[in-house]
């Protein structure tokens, strides 16, 4: 099976479970009409795919983010999100309560974006661009950054980024980034 290319658009659409229809137990696909009137189907968690061949491990994955999120949530009262590299922009597909705790931010307000929504003016510019390139390379990134909260109050973090890879293909399916909170 060839794998379906994830199509690239500026506006990310994130489904919510209730106007998701099940197809079987694991995937799901909620139909919105396009610019041009075309049926999008929207396979998993808002990936937005050109062809009904879709690429069955970021599908497969895409359904245990939830248990994952839960498992680590339960482990951890930490500040961390997970994303989908596999989308335009890597948006974040989750995000812990102490992220939400940490940050000011709500799940809307958080689930689809790109994390950059954290940054700010002091945010050193080569230290973002350290962190986007590391990403591009699939390395892990282990820096500080200035972030603010959504009340405008500057955090300074020790941010850590994981690629979560599929220890069979080498793949990689996700990103976690935790970030530790230095007083």
């Amino acid at each position: 099976m060839t794998p379906a290319k994830t199509r690239e658009s500026k506006l990310n659409v994130i489904v919510n479970d209730e106007e998701m229809e099940a197809i079987d137990d694991w995937r799901f696909k909620h139909r919105l009409p396009s610019r041009a009137a075309a049926i999008r189907e929207l396979i998993g968690r808002g990936m937005s795919v050109d062809s009904p061949e879709v690429d069955t491990s970021i599908v497969q994955s895409t359904k245990n983010i939830g248990v994952l999120a839960s498992a680590l949530t339960r482990a951890t009262n930490e500040c961390f999100v997970i994303t989908n590299p596999h989308m335009y922009d890597n948006p974040i597909l989750y995000a812990s309560p102490g992220f939400y705790k940490t940050t000011g931010y709500t799940e809307k307000e958080v689930i689809g974006r790109n994390c950059r929504f954290l940054q700010g003016a002091e945010t050193d510019r080569s230290t973002v661009s350290d962190i986007r390139n590391n990403l591009n390379d699939e390395r892990i990134v282990d820096t500080q950054i200035l972030n603010y909260h959504k009340d405008g109050t500057p955090i300074r973090f020790q941010l850590h980024i994981e690629p979560v890879v599929n220890p069979d293909t080498a793949e990689l399916l996700f990103f976690i980034g935790r970030q530790f909170k230095i007083d």
